[in-house]
């Protein structure tokens, strides 16, 4: 990348603090990752176009110190669908924690795909078979206290472990036969 083309990729002109721009680029990306579902290929596109920003950014003299942080401990899927779900969550929050205080595109690179895989890996607990006739939007995800709800629910309905809510025993809510689909069709084709 030539620093003509590092200019026009980050829409410098003459007046603008490079730093400045590139912080400005990286609270869009940060922004993007704390919004949206953690698919794989979303993710990655925005990665991809990160990386352009980093060597602009570095093409045109700027530098930044970054750290990565070790990647998140896959959670450990356990029967019990709450104790599963509140593992994730508190997981999640460190890794959101983690992409809020990034300063530069290889820290937001490295928590994006630790969100990512920590996402797949909860998915695999919840992952079941179904007729893909149904229609699931994957970065569709519900609110998570009415999930949690949901799960304290079935458990005072007997339900409390995966099994029980694949073969659907002691009339699962909706919302979690839902999830329960979006996260099969995530860990299935994402």
């Amino acid at each position: 990348m030539t620093e003509q083309e590092a200019r026009g990729f980050l829409s410098l002109s003459e007046d603008d603090d490079l730093y400045d721009v590139y912080e400005e680029q990286l609270f869009e990306h940060r922004k993007f990752f704390l919004s949206k579902a953690p698919v794989s290929t979303l993710f990655e596109g925005r990665i991809a176009r990160m990386t352009k920003l980093q060597e602009a950014f570095e093409v045109l003299g700027g530098t930044v110190d970054h750290q990565e942080n070790p990647m998140q401990e896959a959670i450990v899927p356990a029967t019990s669908i709450l104790e599963t779900y509140l593992a994730f969550q508190k997981s999640k929050n460190s890794l959101k924690m983690q992409l809020s205080n990034a300063q530069s595109v290889p820290e937001l690179a490295h928590a994006a795909r630790a969100l990512v895989k920590l996402e797949h890996d909860n998915a695999g607990a919840w992952h079941a078979e179904f007729p893909e006739e149904e229609t699931v939007i994957v970065s569709r995800e519900p609110d998570p206290m009415y999930l949690l709800e949901s799960i304290k629910q079935y458990a005072e309905q007997g339900g409390k472990t995966f099994a029980q809510l694949k073969n659907q025993e002691n009339n699962p809510p909706a919302l979690l036969v839902q999830e329960m689909k979006r996260l099969s069709l995530l860990f299935k084709k994402y």
